[in-house]
């Protein structure tokens, strides 16, 4: 398929593909733009885990991925008075916003959406759903472990974040992302 050639009887998968078009485009892997795909899954992980990894990975490192957020997704940019806050607290805040308006983005074109935590136990479903024979795999052997925040920041210790410490930073924020998650399953309690 254009724009890569041929892209594999098995997908990919990749967050970049929550937008249609991008203006720039994604600075790791291809956009979306001229793909159509028969499947779209929308993989979501659990806010407190992915704002947190978020915060600590995609807005503190490596700048290009930043910027295609910024650049794309206006409404997670900082408000005037908080860009008075610590560094950390801007980072959380761009985290959080990131998580809700990402996730809104990716469930437009999905077909179906999957707590990235049960994918696994998914995966005959969605075999089934895409028409797939079940093949024999052994899931045991699958890692849990890929692209791991301590695989890359390696002298860091890893951020947390808490549903007290994203209300006290914007509390009508922390309570849209917590809205969303129970959509998706999760609990926020």
């Amino acid at each position: 398929m254009p724009p890569d050639g041929l892209m594999g009887a098995d997908g990919m998968a990749s967050w970049y593909m929550a937008l249609e078009e991008s203006n720039p485009p994604p600075p790791h892997g291809p956009s979306r733009a001229n793909y159509q795909f028969d499947h779209v899954i929308h993989q979501v992980r659990h806010p407190l885990l992915a704002i947190a990894s978020a915060a600590q990975f995609i807005f503190s490192h490596d700048p290009r991925p930043r910027i295609y957020i910024m650049q794309n997704v206006p409404e997670i940019h900082l408000k005037a008075h908080e860009t008075k806050l610590d560094i950390t607290s801007q980072k959380f805040l761009l985290a959080m916003r990131y998580w809700l308006h990402w996730n809104l983005l990716a469930e437009r074109s999905a077909h179906r959406t999957i707590q990235v935590e049960q994918l696994l136990e998914k995966i005959p479903e969605l075999l089934g759903w895409m028409d797939i024979k079940n093949t024999q795999m052994n899931a045991d052997k699958i890692p849990k472990d890929t692209n791991r925040r301590s695989d890359y920041l390696k002298n860091e210790t890893i951020w947390t974040i808490t549903w007290e410490q994203m209300s006290m930073l914007e509390p009508t924020l922390c309570l849209a992302i917590a809205q969303l998650a129970e959509r998706y399953g999760y609990s926020t309690s």
